[in-house]
């Protein structure tokens, strides 16, 4: 999965969701510390989960994408400052999900 989360495909997804008018280095790169890249299986589809947070900054900037390698479609959630926002317009059975993926990531953790 690491090598899969760093790979070309996933990091065209990656910037393709997130737009080109976004310069913070830590969101374009996926930079930061980030648990180990795994696969999970959400709404029937599985799914490479990717997490990673700005250095010194874990708890008010971080992120989670979900990636499915099948397709080279990407959801993602990025959380700045208390305030979330989805990338990749996912479908609406999968916000919720992305919501509770970023839970366990970043808040029950933390």
């Amino acid at each position: 999965p690491a090598a899969l989360a760093r790979g070309p495909a996933m990091e065209k997804a990656w910037r393709v969701a997130l737009g080109t008018r976004e310069n913070d280095r830590w969101l374009v790169r996926r930079e930061g510390p980030a648990p180990e890249p795994q696969w999970v299986t959400v709404e029937g589809t599985r799914y490479l989960l990717h997490a990673f947070c700005k250095p010194h900054d874990c708890y008010d900037n971080n992120a989670i994408a979900l990636y499915d390698q099948g397709s080279g479609r990407l959801y993602g959630l990025v959380q700045r400052h208390g305030s979330n926002r989805f990338l990749g317009t996912p479908p609406a059975a999968l916000a919720p999900q992305l919501e509770r993926l970023w839970r366990e990531q970043w808040r029950q953790k933390n």
